[in-house]
């Protein structure tokens, strides 16, 4: 059974996944099986961040807006150590 938005009072940790013998090793967003690559490509699209929880209803909008604060972070920490 699929988790629902209902399901997350707040974001898994850990907020990201991928196994070799599940999603052919892609990261994907613990607990479902989403791609974290299809919210970047959906975003890179000019969509919404609602525009995407609405096609990906297994993924709920505190999980989405973690996995953004945690690439924005490892971004930046890494323009910084250059």
């Amino acid at each position: 059974m699929q988790a629902t938005r209902a399901d997350h009072a707040h974001p898994p940790d850990p907020l990201v996944s991928s196994r070799p013998d599940w999603t052919s090793g892609t990261p994907y967003f613990h607990g479902t099986r989403v791609p974290v690559k299809g919210l970047f490509d959906h975003l890179a699209q000019g969509y919404t961040v609602d525009g995407f929880l609405k096609q990906f209803p297994s993924v709920d909008r505190d999980h989405v807006l973690a996995v953004l604060a945690q690439a924005s972070s490892r971004i930046t920490a890494k323009v910084n150590a250059a």
